[in-house]
């Protein structure tokens, strides 16, 4: 029995209350046509609106913040790609093989290839202005817990552009009160949980490690599906006056795609340089889907993982619910912040059973109806805000995905405000079950 099959069976009267309220989107097709930034999937830039809230129960006010942060906008993180694109373009233009559009693109690239292969992953000058801007909000949005000082524990993975990220929304807090008190760590000691997936945990195998590798079990389908999504000729017929010539320099697919990370990339960046001349919409949306359905594989519900991939982030959740119970027992830390990466909230929220995340599909052509990865956008972060009744002493969660508010699959008469003891002994259930997977699955 697979993992989602197997929190459904233990936890079916929370199932039907979250099934009535799944809100993901239906028409993803429409979503990114009405913006073509969003077929940049995870490079999609952070919307900063202010989505509606719902007021707490009278009587509540809000005490605690726990808190998970995907990095800022950051510059395309392998330089393979940046190079390989820099070498396809180089020699089409050293043998005049390049069009019009292709000598643009030519030119336009390499003024800016020096900066992408240097500082391929690095947060960008918006990537830290996006956490400025969120820590801002933060303290804003709940001024009941920022008045009393609170202290404050952030923890990042150690990789440079989380760090980065860390230190911008830090930097923020203390510039609105330099007062407050803030702990700042990032070492290989808290990487079991702010990135399950990776080796890090002591939990995963060889195996899992590979599973965003050439050697994982879905590459080929994915291959396939992409192949089939994808009219690589008609693209380079834009960029190259031979094809056939073209298919002696470089791989289609492989130039395409890493040609299309770079275009999406360009919205994270300060260049005001666009190459979306090369795709049509119709395009654009189509290497999104070969995107989105690798990051489905990777992080999501797909049955070949055995349901692992979400189970791993057992270690994220497990310190979530204890790191809360711990610091509102001892009373001192207010605000725990961690800073981390996209496919760890994807992760995460698949095995919370989060609003459409968890859903399993095995048509290639149904995963992007119920999983979409720009909906994990640049410095896209998950908070939960924990409330108070000080006659009652009772307290209240409320989840938040990009300051929106979520439904649980939790008993939910308050609804999106959950009564803390539900929240935890159900998602200690499933911390549980999560190890029990990953045991059974080795």
């Amino acid at each position: 029995m697979n993992f989602t099959t197997t929190l459904k069976h233990l936890f079916i009267a929370g199932a039907a209350i979250f099934l009535a309220g799944a809100s993901f989107a239906q028409n993803p097709h429409e979503e990114i046509m009405a913006d073509l930034n969003k077929a940049g999937g995870v490079f999609y830039m952070y919307s900063f609106d202010t989505p509606a809230a719902t007021p707490p129960p009278h009587g509540y006010q809000p005490f605690y913040i726990s808190h998970y942060g995907r990095h800022g906008a950051r510059y395309v993180d392998e330089s393979r790609v940046c190079i390989y694109v820099a070498e396809v373009l180089g020699k089409a233009y050293t043998d005049g093989k390049l069009t019009p559009l292709g000598l643009d693109t030519y030119h336009k690239y390499m003024k800016i290839y020096p900066t992408l292969k240097n500082q391929a992953g690095v947060l960008t000058e918006k990537g830290r202005l996006q956490h400025k801007k969120l820590a801002k909000r933060m303290y804003a949005n709940f001024p009941e817990i920022f008045k009393k000082k609170p202290h404050i524990e952030a923890n990042s993975t150690v990789v440079p552009r989380c760090i980065a990220s860390m230190g911008s929304f830090c930097e923020s807090l203390k510039e609105e009160d330099a007062s407050l008190s803030i702990a700042k760590d990032a070492s290989q000691a808290t990487m079991y949980y702010l990135n399950p997936q990776s080796s890090g945990n002591p939990a995963g195998t060889k195996k899992d490690l590979e599973y965003k590798t050439s050697k994982a079990p879905w590459r080929p389908e994915h291959r396939k599906f992409c192949q089939e999504r994808i009219n690589t000729k008609a693209f380079l017929n834009r960029i190259f006056t031979d094809v056939e010539y073209a298919k002696t320099i470089c791989d289609p697919w492989t130039f395409e795609s890493d040609m299309h990370l770079i275009a999406v990339d360009m919205q994270c960046t300060d260049f005001n340089i666009s190459f979306s001349d090369l795709f049509t919409a119709e395009e654009q949306i189509r290497l999104w889907e070969c995107e989105n359905y690798k990051y489905y594989a990777e992080k999501g519900p797909d049955p070949r993982s055995r349901g692992r991939m979400p189970a791993l982030s057992e270690t994220l959740l497990n310190n979530i619910v204890v790191s809360a119970e711990q610091d509102m027992a001892d009373g001192k830390t207010n605000v725990r912040l961690r800073f981390g990466h996209d496919g760890c909230i994807m992760a995460l929220l698949t095995l919370m059973q989060i609003d459409g995340w968890s859903t399993p599909v095995t048509d290639p052509l149904k995963i992007k109806e119920v999983w979409q990865s720009y909906n994990i956008p640049m410095a896209s972060n998950v908070q939960w805000i924990f409330y108070k009744n000080p006659k009652t002493k009772d307290i209240l969660v409320r989840m938040m995905l990009n300051e929106r508010e979520i439904k649980l699959p939790l008993p939910g008469a308050q609804a999106p405000y959950y009564r803390w003891e539900d929240f935890k002994n159900y998602y200690t259930q499933v911390v549980n079950q999560a190890r029990i997977t990953l045991e059974n699955t080795k």
